[in-house]
């Protein structure tokens, strides 16, 4: 029987993959996933918020009527239940 570097490599695994999961990569990965999580939540808001200030000032402006300020409402809530979906999916299905 030859011994190649691919049987040398998978003996060595079952050794050193305890080791690469005992060092918290699964805590560090957690964790990167939450930060992305509040930074998406941030960022949807503030776009959010952007949107309904400019339709709001072109409505008092009378360049567009309050009928588009209240279509720009609903799709806000619409990009609010889309997350809010989102969060609840990855908290029944990901996690």
């Amino acid at each position: 029987m030859k011994f190649t570097r691919t049987k040398a490599l998978l003996m060595a695994i079952p050794f050193f993959t305890q080791q690469a999961l005992a060092a918290g990569g699964l805590n560090k990965a957690t964790k990167a996933v939450m930060d992305i999580n509040s930074w998406l939540y941030v960022f949807l808001g503030v776009i959010c918020i952007s949107v309904l200030i400019y339709h709001i000032i072109m409505a008092l402006m009378q360049k567009e009527s309050w009928n588009e300020v209240l279509m720009a409402v609903g799709k806000v809530c619409v990009a609010g239940g889309v997350l809010g979906f989102a969060n609840w999916a990855w908290s029944m299905f990901g996690a």
